[in-house]
């Protein structure tokens, strides 16, 4: 199951596609960029057509408020978020064969968990995560961050779906019902996170949606009905209304959106296809 994959989601050939769609009605356009929020150095650069979009574009919308991750009273919601806020520690939430393995991993990656002890399950799971993925030269200069600091130099407006809080929020309970499970699959993923990882760029790279939606969201979707709806379709619902009301206004906006968003039977493509707007690859 590539549960923790997803939360980070997410040589090219000269006839490749790309994750950019430009999405129309009547005379009103907009673009659609699927991202990956971690790039290693080596990825870029990207793909041209989200050049292409963001050079048409007036309006850039993301995922969240870029421009507030490092405000110190979101640094203070998210550490107390990461943590447990009854005093228990993440020892006594875990079955003791669950702990046993983490305490190994960390042993053999010289990782402190003592340090670790008043955090959830599913924070420390994400924090071994990141870890990993900075030990194969991903960074957090990913697609949005890149596009977020190009358009403040061009001084192109910015606008954002979802508060930090409110992403946050979501982020750190998953795996609530299970965290067992969760820090288990998470162990087990990041045994094979390097070839993993380098299958979904080159999947996003060269634009197979549907090699991406088969390998990552599908199985997502098998594994764990809830974290699909929480992580996926429940964000694609709201995201909607708001992509439907862009459609409405006078400037042409580039909204970037994890790459996850925009696949499968539940994906953004498919609902704004099934409205009746004009979807086009670039």
């Amino acid at each position: 199951m590539r549960v923790i994959s997803i939360l980070f989601l997410i040589t090219i050939s000269l006839f490749a596609d790309s994750f950019v769609w430009k999405v129309q009605k009547g005379d009103s356009t907009l673009y659609l960029g699927g991202t990956i929020h971690l790039l290693r150095p080596a990825d870029f650069p990207l793909p041209k057509e989200f050049e292409s979009a963001y050079k048409r574009s007036e309006v850039l919308v993301f995922e969240t408020q870029i421009d507030r991750l490092e405000d110190p009273s979101f640094q203070e919601f998210m550490m107390q978020s990461m943590l447990y806020n009854d005093g228990s520690t993440l020892k006594q939430h875990l079955q003791e064969t669950t702990y046993k393995r983490l305490e190994e991993y960390c042993q053999d990656n010289n990782i402190s968990l003592q340090n670790m002890q008043q955090m959830k399950a599913s924070m420390v799971a994400l924090a071994l995560m990141q870890m990993r993925y900075m030990e194969l030269g991903a960074t957090q200069d990913g697609v949005d961050r890149y596009y977020y600091q190009k358009a403040v130099a061009d001084k192109k407006k910015s606008e954002y779906f979802e508060t930090l809080e409110e992403q946050v929020g979501m982020i750190a309970n998953i795996g609530g019902d299970d965290e067992d499970d969760f820090v288990l699959q998470t162990l087990s993923d990041i045994k094979e996170l390097d070839t993993m990882f380098t299958k979904i760029v080159q999947f996003w790279k060269n634009g197979k949606e549907k090699e991406l939606s088969d390998f990552f969201i599908l199985d997502l979707k098998k594994q764990s009905r809830q974290l699909y709806n929480d992580l996926i379709v429940k964000r694609n619902i709201a995201w909607l209304p708001q992509i439907k009301h862009y459609l409405t206004t006078e400037k042409t906006e580039f909204i970037l959106v994890g790459a996850g968003h925009l696949v499968g039977p539940d994906g953004l493509l498919q609902a704004l296809k099934k409205e009746g707007y004009k979807v086009t690859k670039l």
